[in-house]
């Protein structure tokens, strides 16, 4: 597997931690702004909204994407620990960082 940068930990209603894929924050759009951070897990998805440490995590009934971390899909509004924000901007990835065998480039 490439160099994908994962957490391990379990949030909300979850039973087990799970494995986060940390997708980058530094770009910018009406739907990710720069204080909105993205972590897709295989049945999960959440953003963290840096400045609240409130996150919207997926229900886990459709595809873990952004759309359905939103509350008219289902998505349900939790806490977010100090060491789960620090552990994801951890191990988020650099400018720089190349995966797939150099396929793909941080910017």
């Amino acid at each position: 597997m490439a160099n994908v940068r994962e957490v391990i930990f379990k949030i909300g209603n979850m039973r087990t931690a799970v494995p986060w894929v940390v997708y980058p924050h530094t770009y910018s759009s009406s739907h990710f702004p720069y204080n909105t951070m993205f972590l897709q897990g295989d049945k999960r998805a959440l953003t963290i909204d840096l400045t609240t440490k409130k996150g919207m995590l997926s229900n886990g009934k459709a595809y873990p994407g952004f759309a359905t971390t939103q509350p008219s899909l289902g998505g349900t509004e939790v806490d977010v620990s100090d060491e789960i924000i620090a552990l994801c901007t951890e191990s988020q990835s650099k400018s720089g960082n190349e995966f797939v065998g150099a396929c793909v480039r941080i910017a």
